[in-house]
């Protein structure tokens, strides 16, 4: 088999839970040149002047090299996001600010 050098970033992605944090979800890539890197989104912005979007995020776990800040790894992790908030708008399932911690949502 010859390898064109393009190995797919990743095959699937999950919501996992890390070291019991019941106040933060992370993302579990699987498969690809990415698996088994875990990460979590530090500050997600709406930049409604430009409809745009910001965002950060922290890598807690990688099997070679941790990829955080590498072109390619942002972008994974920005179509992720985006696949994200296109569901919870979907599904009506968002909050905007801090969570109420009495709200049954």
């Amino acid at each position: 088999m010859v390898s064109n050098g393009s190995e797919r970033p990743f095959v699937s992605w999950s919501f996992v839970e890390r070291d019991l944090d019941q106040d933060q979800w992370y993302i579990r890539l699987d498969g690809g040149k990415y698996s088994g890197v875990v990460f979590n989104y530090t500050s997600i912005k709406l930049l409604p002047e430009d409809e745009s979007m910001s965002f950060d995020y922290d890598v807690k776990d990688w099997l070679e090299e941790d990829p955080h800040g590498t072109p390619e790894f942002n972008k994974v992790v920005g179509n992720i996001l985006k696949h994200v908030l296109d569901d919870a708008m979907d599904k009506q399932d968002f909050v905007l600010g801090e969570r109420d911690i009495n709200d049954s949502k």
